[in-house]
């Protein structure tokens, strides 16, 4: 798991860091445009996404991810 979530930090670095070449590539999301701003809100979705991500990583390298998903999803 640790593999996995050093893999999740480098991509979501990637993501945050190269946001520009991620929405020039892919182009713009509607959504965020339409939720987040039209100004910007593509750009602000791809960071909020690579900061997910990083946190994701970060809760498989320490071993901390099973945890909180047994506590958000248990009665």
């Amino acid at each position: 798991m640790v593999f996995l979530g050093i893999i999740f930090v480098i991509i979501g670095s990637f993501l945050v860091i190269k946001t520009a070449w991620f929405r020039n590539f892919f182009g713009p999301i509607p959504w965020f445009d339409k939720h987040l701003g039209y100004e910007g809100g593509t750009t602000f979705g791809y960071k909020i996404i690579g900061i997910i991500c990083i946190i994701l990583g970060f809760l498989l390298i320490f071993d901390m991810f099973e945890g909180i998903i047994l506590a958000i999803f248990r009665r």
